[in-house]
């Protein structure tokens, strides 16, 4: 390109842009623009974060490639360090860090803040935005972008050969997510509320704030009052004291698909959470009239958290407990009316398969196994006797013998 095509750019950036808009240009700016005028509109916006700021093309492309024009081919990406030092620098440790196999960053600034058109994170038209980041993350966590434009012209969630857990499709299903997305409430939190922002790590890492170290404080930066009667249960004294057994938050409530508690499918779903640590305890729930009720898929029964409690959770020697021997009446008293001393000392928890704690429910349990398995076996021999002996009468009138007896034959 000539030095005369130069101008002649430059004289058609003038004509196409009035002089008061050119006039916050700088000069390196309008030659950029003579040949990049697609990005031009973006410049000069004055309602992205860069136009505001008065930041220049070069500002951002400081490489000496960008810096000579004309050039061919692409510069190199713009270096964001140079102004946003905290924000990279924390970025460096970041999971979205990692690099592929073109020595590209798995999530660069560019992907989630856009490039030439960025916007505030208090502009609703940013990508930032509180309710449109989880739109953002589900260009990689969702396998699509949601927009139907990929930034980089492939699938972004196997670029490279990465791989993004596909989450946001939960996230939007569960009670955060429609709160957010389908009724626009900026209280409910977004992605960044408990992943961070450029220092996301990994769960599997001590500071990470989705560790399990650290879950229950993330959650109790918004549910306060749930996690405090959390920590004052069992579960949670285990956890302050470095126990690793008890449950997380996010151990009873799946973390993206966060079902609302008080619902039908939430009561239901916290019968087998609660399985997955107390396996048999669980089992034998299943054997009493409320366990057989809620295996049906009704919830007009007790659950397990209705007779324990759902955080404040104490072992039974506690008074605290609503299973303490003292508030047994009041806590079955809830659902049945007409209760006597008698009535409350009724074992939920019975085991029939443990023959030295219940002798007695053991051994009657094997007696009706046993009756059970007689009856039909007599029953059912008798049938197929029964059976065989009709056929063979049958067979003998067809040929025209008769067998048996005349007492066998008028038989009713």
């Amino acid at each position: 390109m000539t030095l005369k095509s130069l101008l002649a750019g430059a004289l058609l950036v003038g004509f196409l842009f009035p002089a008061y808009e050119t006039e916050a240009l700088t000069p390196a700016d309008r030659r950029c623009l003579a040949c990049h005028e697609d990005v031009g509109e973006h410049i000069r916006d004055t309602q992205t974060v860069h136009a505001e700021a008065g930041v220049s093309c070069v500002s951002c492309h400081r490489d000496d490639f960008s810096r000579r024009a004309p050039h061919r081919g692409s510069p190199e990406p713009a270096q964001c360090v140079h102004c946003h030092e905290d924000a990279t620098g924390a970025h460096e440790t970041d999971a979205h860090r990692a690099l592929d196999e073109t020595d590209r960053p798995a999530v660069a600034c560019a992907d989630c803040h856009g490039t030439h058109d960025i916007r505030s994170v208090q502009d609703p038209n940013s990508p930032s935005y509180h309710l449109n980041v989880s739109l953002t993350c589900a260009r990689c966590h969702g396998g699509l972008d949601p927009l139907g434009v990929d930034p980089h012209g492939v699938d972004p969630h196997t670029e490279g050969g990465r791989i993004a857990p596909l989450v946001a499709g939960d996230y939007a299903d569960g009670v955060h997510g429609r709160a957010l997305e389908q009724r626009g409430m900026r209280v409910a939190p977004n992605c960044t509320t408990c992943h961070g922002v450029h220092d996301m790590l990994p769960a599997d890492n001590p500071d990470s704030p989705i560790s399990p170290q650290n879950i229950d404080a993330t959650c109790g930066s918004c549910h306060e009052g749930t996690t405090n009667a959390f920590l004052r249960g069992r579960h949670g004294q285990h956890r302050q004291v470095g126990g690793t057994e008890a449950p997380t938050c996010s151990d009873c409530h799946s973390p993206h698909l966060t079902v609302a508690t008080g619902t039908p499918q939430w009561k239901l779903q916290g019968i087998q959470q609660c399985g997955t640590c107390h396996e048999n305890e669980t089992l034998t729930y299943r054997d009493t009239f409320h366990g057989k009720v809620t295996s049906l898929g009704f919830v007009t029964v007790a659950s397990c958290a209705d007779c324990h409690g759902a955080h404040e959770i104490f072992p039974r020697d506690d008074p605290r407990s609503p299973i303490a021997p003292d508030n047994l009446m009041e806590t079955c008293g809830s659902c049945h009316n007409r209760l006597n001393e008698n009535y409350v000392r009724y074992n939920p928890h019975a085991d029939h398969r443990d023959r030295e704690a219940e002798p007695l429910l053991y051994w009657s349990t094997v007696f009706m196994h046993g009756l059970l398995i007689g009856v039909f076996s007599i029953f059912g021999l008798h049938t197929l006797l029964w059976a065989w002996r009709g056929w063979r009468n049958a067979f003998a009138w067809r040929f025209g013998r008769r067998s048996g007896s005349d007492d066998d034959n008028n038989l009713d």
